[in-house]
């Protein structure tokens, strides 16, 4: 799914390289994994930078369309969003038809003390980890990179997630 960045700087020319790697990207999108007889929907949204305008904003993307996906994973056992920024998940909780938000965004937050002023502002109190919206989990991953405009970590370290899923009983 897309990201802010892919909309700074040429939306379209990202997403046809991603493809040429061999990426799927799930651009408003879901797909459909059948394991063991249960249904999994994975499902990718545009970014809210779709819809800022001014000089670091270029032309192309797509804004993010949570009833698309939904209406695309119907029938689905568990439901996974993965949107970039963790503000949409308020949104998409409020749908009932998503199990789990996966984000990015926020770097975990950069400084430790920070985080929670500088941070949690811009993304509805989201910053890192795991949070529980009605009956859908939402977890932000600090990610592994860093951000040019504050290329600093204090107190928040790289990590890169792996998320095992259990069939429940």
């Amino acid at each position: 799914a897309p990201g802010n960045h892919e909309y700074y700087s040429d939306y379209n020319a990202w997403m046809t390289h991603f493809r040429s790697l061999g990426l799927k990207t799930l651009e408003n999108q879901s797909v459909n994994i059948d394991i063991n007889g249960a249904r999994l929907a994975l499902s990718g949204v545009g970014d809210p930078t779709f819809y800022r305008k001014g000089p670091v904003h270029h032309d192309g993307g797509i804004a993010p369309d949570i009833p698309a996906v939904v209406q695309q994973a119907q029938g689905s056992d568990f439901h996974i969003l993965i949107a970039h920024q963790p503000k949409l998940a308020r949104e998409a909780a409020a749908t009932g038809r998503i199990d789990l938000q996966i984000s990015g965004h926020t770097h975990g937050g950069h400084i430790v003390g920070m985080d929670r002023w500088l941070v949690a502002p811009f993304n509805d109190g989201f910053v890192r980890g795991r949070y529980q919206i009605g009956s859908m989990a939402l977890y932000v991953v600090p990610g592994a990179g860093l951000w040019d405009g504050f290329s600093t970590r204090l107190g928040v370290p790289a990590k890169i997630n792996v998320f095992i899923l259990k069939k429940g009983g």
